[in-house]
């Protein structure tokens, strides 16, 4: 997307509010395209290796934004910075880091998280000791889970994947919204296209 100031991404978007990004200025800009409300907020960091999700805090009714950077330790162990902006509040804040690595990568676009109904949620992996955090053909399906944050408390919650999935596809699955629902999608031995729905969350 170009606007006034470069180029931006969609880094999320809910009840009308779109969240854009543009690392060269390190600047995050919300738009509501009905209501031609618009505003920016600086980033806490100008190193683009910082991964953005947006959602709705549906306890106070406010908007937020999670901010995600991801490194290798000396012991080869990943490590997380989580930081969560308040619309309103102007200042960034740390919260607990992620007890699993999301997957920051899915095929050359960025995993920026799925918000649903004041969660955000990625898909990630345990005991990750790949080098760039994104699909690796040595992920386990005993890796594979879903990470949930909740925006209203800031607490995490690891959600299992379907029994149905045992093995690892060829390209990296993705999380969706589908009708209200988060959706776990996958290619199976390259033939069909498989969606699981959760219709009730967390279940």
């Amino acid at each position: 997307m170009i606007e006034n100031g470069g180029s931006w991404l969609v880094a999320g978007s809910c009840n009308g509010l779109i969240c854009l990004i543009n690392y060269h200025i390190s600047c995050l800009r919300f738009r509501n395209p009905a209501t031609r409300t618009k505003f920016e907020i600086f980033l806490p960091y100008s190193n683009c290796s910082f991964r953005y999700s947006f959602g709705y805090d549906t306890l106070t009714e406010t908007y937020k934004v999670v901010a995600l950077f991801i490194t290798k330790e000396h012991d080869n162990a990943a490590r997380s910075m989580v930081k969560i902006f308040t619309l309103g509040d102007n200042s960034w804040r740390n919260i607990q880091c992620f007890p699993v690595i999301p997957l920051l990568w899915v095929r050359s676009h960025y995993n920026n998280g799925v918000y649903l109904s004041g969660t955000v949620n990625w898909l990630a992996v345990s005991d990750y000791s790949g080098s760039n955090f994104s699909f690796a053909s040595d992920v386990t399906i005993e890796q594979y889970v879903i990470l949930s944050i909740d925006l209203s408390t800031e607490t995490y919650t690891q959600l299992l994947l379907p029994q149905g999935f045992h093995k690892v596809p060829r390209y990296q699955p993705k999380l969706v919204v589908l009708m209200d629902c988060l959706c776990f999608c996958h290619d199976f031995e390259k033939t069909h296209f498989i969606i699981w729905q959760m219709k009730d969350f967390g279940v």
